[in-house]
């Protein structure tokens, strides 16, 4: 008896733990889409928000480098700058490229999308 009840607390077990792990990746999933769709509709104080998280999330799995950048950003909006310059951060984080709504891009990406640019243009003439 001591042996199938040792085998169905191990399944109870198992069945929590990958409920957990599924509701905690749902939940992930979830917030990743809230943050695009942040970007997407360019909601400044929203990405902000979603950078407050991001600062928790970086701290529980042990990512210094992105835990620091995100409280830089949490410090420059709340504390360190002045309000003009707050909410030029604030509303500074997306661009619209060829119009419409919810047509955003996040400005680090648009920023990348004009190194790839240079450097294709450097590469067909001959420079590189």
């Amino acid at each position: 008896m001591g042996f199938f009840h040792l085998l169905l607390v191990q399944q109870i077990i198992r069945q929590i733990i990958s409920t957990t792990t599924l509701y905690a990746l749902m939940c992930e999933g979830l917030l990743d889409i809230a943050t695009l769709d942040a970007v997407r509709e360019g909601d400044g104080e929203r990405i902000i928000r979603h950078w407050r998280y991001d600062f928790i999330h970086f701290n529980s799995y042990n990512h210094p480098n992105y835990r620091l950048l995100s409280f830089r950003m949490i410090a420059q909006v709340y504390a360190l700058l002045t309000s003009r310059m707050a909410a030029r951060v604030i509303h500074n984080r997306t661009v619209n490229e060829h119009g419409g709504v919810g047509c955003n891009i996040s400005l680090d990406l648009f920023l990348e999308f004009l190194n790839k640019d240079v450097k294709d243009d450097l590469k067909r003439s001959g420079s590189i």
